[in-house]
């Protein structure tokens, strides 16, 4: 909808949407497509923080390899250099740890050595932008799509979603390639049990017949920017 508006084949369509969602990713917000719903995602993080008195929390961190989109916010989250030369990208607000990527990975094909080098990335990495109360979110592919196909280990996901819950930095799960069942179960981050504060969507969701994508939050990120009026309100929408 655009700002508080809806209409009603959107809402029986996000009800359908929520009732398969993982966990309580119960309230959905549409976009035009993938691009969209990720900077749709980054838009209602920053949203959430400064309505939590935590403006602070303006660090984005993403994967190596990972692939968020082409728009201008998400191309500085992908870590692909040709969706950067040329336009100044990434921001300084946008950083990077290595992906779990095996081939040729530093620590070995070992799984616990590839889950425990992320999580010691992830960490130096917080500290370097200036701990987890200046990052505002983490944003990973269940398995990556453009810049590899690659599967991270049993766990991986599981491991880094708790790293940032303990450190409250929300956990972005970018589903716009994997979702809808193309891995298996309808959203990858289900087969390792993750229950992500977002989740981005857009591919699968039309199977490629209209342009749209889509914005899954938990109740914990919609309680917070939900139902704001007047000066308050969420000023971001789409209209056609």
């Amino acid at each position: 909808g655009y700002f508080s508006l809806g209409s009603e084949p959107a809402i029986r369509l996000a009800a359908e949407l929520a009732e398969r969602a993982p966990g309580d990713l119960n309230h959905v917000y549409f976009t035009l497509g993938g691009s969209d719903a990720v900077d749709s995602t980054v838009r209602f993080i920053r949203y959430y923080w400064n309505a939590n008195g935590k403006p602070e929390k303006d660090q984005f961190i993403s994967l190596g390899h990972g692939y968020h989109g082409s728009s201008t916010v998400g191309a500085g989250l992908t870590a692909l250099p040709a969706f950067h030369a040329g336009f100044g990208l990434p921001f300084d607000w946008q950083h990077k740890i290595p992906s779990h990527y095996v081939y040729r990975n530093p620590v070995g094909t070992d799984p616990s050595a590839i889950i425990a080098a992320s999580l010691k990335a992830l960490e130096a990495k917080i500290a370097e932008v200036g701990g987890a109360e200046r990052v505002a979110a983490f944003f990973a592919e269940p398995i990556q799509g453009s810049g590899g196909v690659l599967v991270p280990p049993v766990g991986w996901l599981r491991a880094v979603r708790k790293l940032c819950q303990d450190k409250d930095i929300l956990f972005v799960a970018d589903e716009v390639i994997t979702g809808f069942g193309r891995t298996g179960p309808l959203f990858a981050c289900e087969e390792d049990g993750v229950v992500p504060d977002l989740m981005t969507v857009a591919k699968g969701l039309t199977s490629g017949y209209v342009p749209m994508g889509a914005v899954f939050m938990s109740h914990k990120v919609y309680d917070v920017i939900a139902d704001r009026a007047g000066e308050n309100a969420v000023g971001h929408g789409y209209t056609y």
